[in-house]
């Protein structure tokens, strides 16, 4: 079952929600003209005035903000969305501000019997929404990044940069084009500095893992820190990562598009993190129930060359597309 197929669920189940609970309220403000039809079509309103609230919520909170900022805006958006649906049922109805609020208490209940849902239900079994900070699986997946020119081919450079390193601390690059990673500078020079969000994806957790996958996962030596890598060796299998190729049971594998670029094995280069330890120096040989995930950006990426195998009960989910911000919107193979 693909994240799309239980995103659109998600949204016809809301619809039809929203439809009751319009058609109730209506009836319960002793409003006129309250037949299915109009109820289902202000149903609909009322979810598309919530989405474009919710994505201008998405869009500022990307921002760099106190915490404190967070949650204003947080209660700003759900009383933008209280009002929308107040709104709605007045305009549709032609309503009192009295009897759209008490018509609006039916629709209210609907909307939370679907959040119940999406917490209780969809995120923890089905799909959840997720965000990178790093730039590991740069330029497949994105953390906060501004564009550049790669020396080598000129192509684009997707730059590692945050609000603090605007100041012009060396910062990871990797180019889109050839995959050349180094560092570059990062300048406010008598011009900003565009800096663009990072990616949000979705993830499928009930998708089974297959080879080039990106996956979300955690490590046995710390749990609570989540990490996104690709997939590249299966259960079972010896790997190893040499001279910018993969290797399985002894055998080269020629990557798929989306990957055909990744310099296997690259060294570290100025990364932080400490020597190659797995399936680079010699062959890895995995458990019957062990993954092996690497970054794309192999010369930045603290993956499980440094952290070891993953055990299949660490894997959490397979993520299927980018769906934020909307210029990054797009399916994933």
């Amino acid at each position: 079952m693909g994240s799309a197929f239980i995103f659109l669920s998600i949204v016809a189940l809301q619809i039809i929600l929203l439809t009751l609970g319009v058609r109730a309220g209506s009836t319960w403000a002793k409003a006129e003209r309250n037949g299915w039809r109009r109820s289902t079509a202000v149903a609909m309103a009322i979810f598309m005035l919530n989405l474009l609230i919710s994505l201008g919520i998405l869009i500022i909170s990307d921002r760099p903000t106190a915490f404190q900022a967070e949650i204003a805006i947080g209660i700003t958006g759900f009383a933008m969305q209280i009002g929308a649906i107040i709104v709605a049922l007045s305009i549709a109805f032609q309503l009192s501000l009295v009897r759209s609020t008490k018509a609006a208490l039916p629709v209210i209940a609907a909307t939370m019997v679907v959040v119940g849902v999406v917490f209780g239900v969809v995120r923890p079994f089905l799909i959840e929404g997720y965000q990178v900070p790093t730039h590991s699986m740069s330029p497949s997946i994105r953390g906060p990044w501004t564009s550049g020119v790669c020396p080598s081919c000129d192509g684009q450079t997707v730059i590692a940069a945050r609000q603090e390193e605007l100041g012009g601390d060396s910062s990871p690059f990797v180019c889109t084009s050839c995959y050349e990673a180094d560092t570059s500078r990062l300048s406010t020079h008598n011009k900003p500095v565009a800096i663009h969000p990072a990616d949000r994806m979705l993830a499928n957790k009930l998708r089974a893992p297959q080879r080039w996958d990106i996956v979300v996962f955690r490590t046995a030596a710390d749990p609570r820190v989540l990490y996104v890598k690709r997939l590249v060796g299966l259960p079972g299998e010896t790997i190893q990562l040499h001279q910018d190729q993969l290797f399985i049971n002894g055998a080269a594998v020629t990557p798929p598009a989306q990957a055909a670029k990744i310099r296997f094995g690259a060294s570290p280069g100025s990364s932080p993190h400490l020597g190659l330890q797995y399936a680079v120096h010699e062959p890895l040989t995995l458990q019957a129930n062990e993954y092996f995930m690497i970054g794309d950006n192999q010369k930045f990426a603290l993956d499980c060359r440094y952290l070891g195998p993953v055990p299949k009960e660490n894997l959490v989910g397979v993520v299927e597309w980018i769906y934020f911000p909307l210029a990054r919107f797009q399916a994933l193979p």
